[in-house]
Order: structure tokens, then sequence, then C-alpha cells
């Protein structure tokens, strides 16, 4: 039985091997989950200006969301993913806290007008100005937020990190 991974030292090493595939193909679907939420993005966008149809340049953004899920899945979610598994913290909870974080921090980092430019507008030209850019930056703001948490969640529903031992 040995050649199966039932017995022993084999067995540990299939479901360490199997883990780590699982977080591979974790990282490696997950930020698919910009998929809808860009599309959705891109649809209700279009709907609110009247648009019968999104304009075909309107798809590129689908293409660029999906390029920032990839590098923030590694620059972000690697270190989190890491951490979580450090502090024990293997809840679904935690994984789409951690992805919700991590999407509004691409947002701040990406968008010039999120709490750097509220500030700097604000100072500048009073809290009605800094205030109205707030609001419109919502609009960006709100599918970071929602692809990290989908994101975060599909990661964790692909590598269920609570079933992974602590020694693994």
């Amino acid at each position: 039985m040995a050649g199966l991974g039932i017995d022993g030292a084999d067995f540990a090493v299939t479901v360490s091997n199997s883990a780590s595939l699982r977080v591979v193909v974790g990282f490696m679907l997950s930020p698919l989950a910009a998929i809808p939420v860009s599309a959705g993005f891109v649809l209700l966008s279009s709907l609110a200006a009247r648009h019968a149809m999104p304009a075909v340049s309107d798809w590129g953004f689908v293409s660029l969301a999906i390029a920032i899920a990839y590098v923030s899945a590694i620059v972000f979610g690697s270190p989190a993913y890491v951490l979580l598994r450090i502090t024990g913290r293997n809840s679904l909870t935690a994984y789409a806290l951690a992805g919700l974080a991590i999407g509004i921090a691409v947002f701040e980092i990406t968008w010039p007008g999120g709490i750097h430019g509220f500030v700097s507008l604000t100072l500048r030209h009073g809290l009605k100005s800094g205030a109205s850019l707030l609001l419109h930056s919502l609009d960006i703001e709100t599918p970071c937020a929602v692809t990290g948490l989908l994101g975060a969640s599909l990661f964790w529903a692909i590598v269920r990190p609570d079933r992974i031992s602590h020694s693994n």
C-alpha cells in the first residue's frame, strides 16, 4: 500500500503535495474573480451613462482588472496567505476580510483619487471638493474591494486552509 500513499511517511508526502498543488491552483484561479466584477462594472457604468452597450474600449478595463488582480495576488496575497497560515487564521471570514483589505489597498495604490487625493484636494479646495472626489472614487473602489473579497473567498474554497495541518 505504500505506493498509494496510505501508510506512514508516504501519506504525509501525498497530503503535503496535494496542499501545495491546491495553493498553486488557488493563486492561478482566484484572480479570475476580477472578470465578473469588472464586466459587471462596465455594464452598469454603460447603463448609468444611458448607453445601450459598452464601447469596445470599455472592455479593456476587464483586461486591466485581471492584470492588476494577478499582480495583487502575488505581491499582497502571497504574504497575506503566509501571515494567515502562521497565525492560524484559517477561516473563510479571515481570508475574505484579508481580500477586502487587499482590494481597498490596491485601489489606494492604483487610483490617484484615493484617500491621498481626498486629503490633498480637501486641504487645497475645501471639504466639498474632497468629498466630491471621494464619492466619485467609490465607483472604482467598490469593484476593487468586491474583487478582493471574492478572489480571496475563491482562494479559500480551492485551498481550504482550514483542512491543512500546521505541520505542512
